[in-house]
């Protein structure tokens, strides 16, 4: 078992997002080295659409700018439209310098929910090139309609320990199917 994750831990910044819509958690112990943390903003939809007993607050479109810095990871971020009914997501590649991305001024009720993982993990799980997603954002689509059809139960899995189960479930059986690099995995060891 990699135990990478007791050397390096990544540090990010959320600047200018300083609210209690965001939120991390914890990998099962297995994942650890190898998924930094899930995180999310907004609440979500409680079951049949009904804002009553909401909790917390959803994100909605509001134009606000997010500072983006470099943190050796790289994202899959999932965004569900509830009042649309629409799901987005797409990969944000390992960045080297810092940028600025915003959202679109709307009403409608929005949560994101995002996988993080270190930079020796990415490709246990994700069979692109990653040098490709350097510096880019690609569509979720790009990485194969499994990774689409894993965040689709979202519009009904309306309890935060219920989507970790369904997307550790997808990850665990990913990791059984990878094959490790010795080779690459000790370098990465030196470097850390």
């Amino acid at each position: 078992m990699l135990t990478f994750n007791n050397i390096y831990r990544p540090l990010t910044a959320r600047p200018f997002l300083a609210d209690s819509s965001y939120r991390e958690y914890r990998p099962c112990v297995t994942l650890a080295p190898y998924v930094s943390c899930y995180w999310t903003e907004g609440d979500y939809i409680p079951a049949g659409g009904s804002e009553s007993g909401r909790t917390g607050q959803n994100q909605r479109g509001s134009g606000q700018e997010v500072l983006v810095i470099p943190d050796t990871c790289m994202d899959i971020i999932v965004k569900v439209n509830h009042t649309r009914q629409q799901l987005t997501g797409y990969l944000c590649g390992i960045q080297d310098k810092p940028f600025t991305t915003g959202t679109q001024q709307n009403t409608d009720r929005i949560s994101s929910f995002a996988i993080r993982f270190p930079f020796w993990a990415a490709s246990f799980f994700i069979s692109i090139n990653l040098k490709e997603a350097c510096n880019q954002t690609m569509v979720l689509e790009a990485l194969g309609g499994e990774w689409g059809r894993l965040f689709e139960p979202f519009f009904y899995l309306t309890k935060m320990e219920e989507r970790i189960r369904l997307v550790e479930a997808f990850l665990l059986k990913k990791l059984d199917a990878a094959n490790e690099n010795p080779t690459l995995l000790n370098s990465i060891h030196l470097i850390l």
